[in-house]
């Protein structure tokens, strides 16, 4: 090989290394543009932000100063004619409801040992908090919260404990616990979860399930 030809297929590899620099910072201007130029709503919703599954809201912990909206989780209040869940272990729906909101007559009863799964929900992965109510048998038992999500492709993945809320012995909401870190891994804007909830070391009496879905709480 010349020198002629070695320094014209040398240029040659430069040229088509610039070219392919110059694509890739085409491509990501391109996607700003896109962004800019979409609705406030459509890119809330690219990026996971606002409420991206469109749910019904509400201010159902107002009263205890928490003034973040929240949508019900599938059932979550455990009415007849709602959304079942799967209840396992003698768990079961018992007559008596939270007091704090005139929202029905039922409630779910969680004796050790048992566990109940929701029916899946659309959340944006960016939705960093879930809260209830309830109450348990003594200060020292605990209560669990899984989740368990489908990526984009429909598989299910189980996310291990998310939440974990420590024993309170009167009707009451629980903390607004996070569970933003489990969801980041799934790297789309929404996803499919049901949340699997479970006492330790006692029994828990629960109603009204909620996730905040605005990143209002980030």
């Amino acid at each position: 090989m010349s020198a002629f030809t070695a320094e014209r297929e040398g240029g040659h590899v430069q040229v088509m290394r610039q070219y392919r620099k110059t694509l890739i910072v085409f491509g990501v201007v391109a996607v700003a543009a896109v962004a800019a130029l979409a609705t406030p709503t459509r890119a809330n919703a690219l990026l996971g932000l606002g409420n991206p599954c469109g749910s019904q809201l509400s201010h159902p912990f107002a009263q205890f100063g928490d003034y973040h909206s929240y949508s019900l989780v599938p059932g979550g209040g455990f009415e007849s004619g709602t959304p079942t869940w799967a209840l396992k272990g003698g768990a079961t729906i018992v007559d008596g409801n939270e007091p704090f909101a005139d929202s029905g007559s039922s409630s779910l009863y969680l004796p050790a040992g048992s566990y109940a799964t929701s029916p899946f929900m659309c959340v944006g992965t960016l939705s960093p908090t879930f809260r209830l109510y309830g109450f348990s048998s003594s200060q020292n038992t605990a209560l669990t919260v899984q989740i368990l999500a489908k990526n984009v492709f429909g598989v299910l993945t189980v996310l291990g404990v998310g939440v974990v809320y420590p024993g309170q012995t009167t009707w009451q909401p629980t903390n607004s616990a996070l569970f933003l870190q489990s969801l980041g891994a799934l790297l789309t804007n929404t996803t499919q979860i049901a949340f699997r909830i479970a006492p330790v070391n006692g029994n828990w009496t629960i109603d009204d399930t909620y996730v905040d879905p605005l990143l209002s709480q980030a």
